[in-house]
């Protein structure tokens, strides 16, 4: 597969995320979009969706609306597409979830105080940092892909997703979510194109550890979502090695 550069590839990934992480909203508000293999002799066949795959499916429409709905005005006002984007995401990704994976072995050394700040911190660097670049792209199908139904008791599925971009770009994401105990799926984790995104967010955070000589203060303060790696002849490499 021949990988998209860099920015595209993150906008790409952030774009996948925000099919998925506002389940809970999207449940009761959003109006799904449907691709033309979704659609038989006019006719819509939801049923094949159950669980995770249904929310993604109904989340997609929603969250491309809010891209629209802010395209013309991003320029004189891109807070106010950050704060959409930021209150569709809050309710349904496990943030301090995906902040334990990303601090990784440093989560038990940090304080509660430590640990909060961070999933706030990342939650909006993720925002600022890569949303932006999403009011430029148009033309992206989605493809939700059925799954095997959800099993009772079951509390974790994989939803696998298709992006074709404008270009005709294929991107195979899979997104890790896991089931509150309330019900809603949330997701914990997206592997792009076969790359573990939280990895590398793991990779960078011990990285930036090392480099602040073991000050989880000081890295939590300065913390910023913009990955350290680049595509290099279809390789993701890190600053410093190949990311294996």
């Amino acid at each position: 597969m021949r990988f998209l550069n860099m920015v595209k590839f993150v906008h790409l990934l952030l774009l996948g995320v925000l099919a998925v992480v506002s389940v809970e909203l999207s449940a009761q508000t959003a109006e799904a979009s449907v691709s033309e293999t979704e659609v038989d002799n006019g006719v819509v066949d939801i049923n094949k969706f159950s669980g995770p795959e249904q929310a993604v499916w109904n989340t997609t429409q929603m969250l491309l609306n809010i891209i629209d709905e802010e395209r013309a005005g991003f320029t004189e006002n891109p807070n106010k597409f950050y704060d959409r984007v930021a209150e569709a995401l809050e309710p349904a990704v496990g943030f301090r979830r995906i902040a334990a994976m990303v601090m990784g072995s440093f989560y038990k050394q940090a304080t509660k105080a430590q640990k909060i700040k961070f999933s706030q911190l990342f939650q909006r660097s993720l925002v600022e940092t890569y949303s932006g670049g999403l009011i430029e792209y148009d033309g992206y199908k989605i493809d939700v892909l059925p799954g095997e139904p959800v099993s009772e008791g079951q509390r974790t599925a994989v939803v696998d997703v298709v992006i074709t971009t404008s270009s005709g770009t294929q991107v195979p994401i899979k997104y890790s979510m896991y089931q509150t105990k309330n019900g809603a799926w949330k997701v914990q984790n997206v592997t792009v194109a076969g790359i573990n995104v939280g990895l590398l967010y793991r990779q960078q955070f011990a990285r930036k550890v090392a480099e602040a000589g073991g000050d989880i203060n000081v890295v939590v303060d300065q913390w910023s979502s913009k990955l350290d790696v680049e595509v290099e002849d279809g390789q993701l490499k890190t600053d410093d090695s190949p990311l294996k």
